[in-house]
């Protein structure tokens, strides 16, 4: 799905869970290409709102589909002010986009702030 007015690729630290905080939190990495489940994808109607999980909801500007008939495009906008109580498909998604620079970069960042998970001596007995 292309999210036309999305912002940058970027991480955002959200909760595990959201009626649990002791699970403590996840990076989330958003970006203005998503990956859907084929078959949330073939479901879809134009105009319809949808909620992404975890980001807000988006309305569905375009399907475009192959000579076949299969779904190849979804072109949607964010529409983040909705609410995700008023829509009938909560989707999964992923960021479609290369993860690993960034990625490797954010674990870097924050594997130097953490103190080390050694816990065991080195020597045997």
């Amino acid at each position: 799905m292309k999210l036309t007015n999305a912002p940058a690729p970027h991480f955002k630290s959200q909760p595990r869970h959201r009626k649990n905080n002791a699970l403590g939190t996840k990076m989330v990495a958003y970006a203005q290409e998503i990956l859907l489940d084929v078959g949330d994808a073939v479901e879809l109607t134009k105009g319809e709102e949808i909620t992404l999980m975890y980001w807000g909801n988006a309305i569905v500007k375009e399907i475009q589909k192959d000579s076949a008939g299969k779904v190849t495009q979804v072109v949607g906008e964010l529409h983040l002010e909705g609410d995700p109580k008023t829509t009938a498909k909560k989707l999964h998604w992923l960021r479609a986009t290369s993860l690993w620079p960034s990625l490797c970069a954010t674990l870097e960042t924050s594997s130097r702030s953490r103190p080390s998970r050694r816990t065991r001596s080195s020597s045997l007995s």
